[in-house]
């Protein structure tokens, strides 16, 4: 997860000048949410994705959700933070005019970017603010989270200044699921080296790509 330089994005979270700063009530958490807690904190914190955080002012509880298959998901209740928050109004096209610019393409190249939003880096001065309890001390994210207010925007403008001279052309962009879009399996191959080439410029997760081809119907 080594991600995007912060000299090109990072996630900010413009408080709002004079909010209140909220630090929630420990919830009591049962033995076995409370080892999936442990368990994935400490992946992520391995992983780089969060660290231990010292004298948080914002402090949140972690919810577990169970997943289909009775393993738990971990989410962290951010809704006082996230309404402290102003909007990022940066415009995103509606899905489906994108789906409508691919019409007419022989080929499309689909690109999934594996946890795209964590190669993001959180602004050092809001880490904190994502603070949440563990029976183990307080954590905090330093790459974006994906319950966090405006990360959307944040990941389609890196997108949109990476991609520039592309979108429209030979690739659209909704986020972070990316379609080239090529008339013949020749071209494709050009279209696919130069996305390739302008992504390695500062998103080092080129490994981390999903990719599959399909022929339009």
């Amino acid at each position: 997860m080594v991600g995007v330089d912060r000299k090109f994005i990072e996630h900010k979270l413009m408080t709002r000048p004079g909010a209140k700063e909220v630090k929630q009530k420990k919830r009591v958490q049962g033995g076995d949410r409370n080892r999936a807690i442990n368990t994935e904190v400490a992946k992520l914190v391995e992983a780089g994705i969060m660290r231990e955080a010292v004298f948080p002012t914002w402090i949140a509880n972690p919810v577990m959700v169970r997943k289909h298959d009775g393993s738990w998901r971990m989410c962290i209740d951010i809704s006082e933070l996230n309404k402290a928050c102003p909007k990022d109004c940066y415009p995103l096209l509606e899905i489906d005019q994108k789906v409508e610019f691919l019409q007419g393409f022989k080929l499309k190249c689909f690109l999934d970017a594996y946890k795209g939003y964590h190669h993001i880096l959180m602004s050092r001065e809001d880490e904190e603010k994502t603070a949440f309890y563990t029976d183990h001390g307080t954590f905090c994210y330093t790459k974006m989270s994906f319950g966090l207010k405006n990360v959307g925007a944040t990941y389609q403008r890196l997108v949109n200044s990476i991609l520039s001279n592309q979108i429209g052309r030979n690739i659209e962009v909704y986020v972070d699921d990316m379609v080239i879009k090529s008339p013949d399996e020749g071209r494709m191959l050009r279209d696919v080296e130069e996305t390739f080439r302008m992504l390695e410029k500062c998103i080092k997760m080129l490994n981390a790509l999903n990719l599959t081809m399909q022929p339009d119907a």
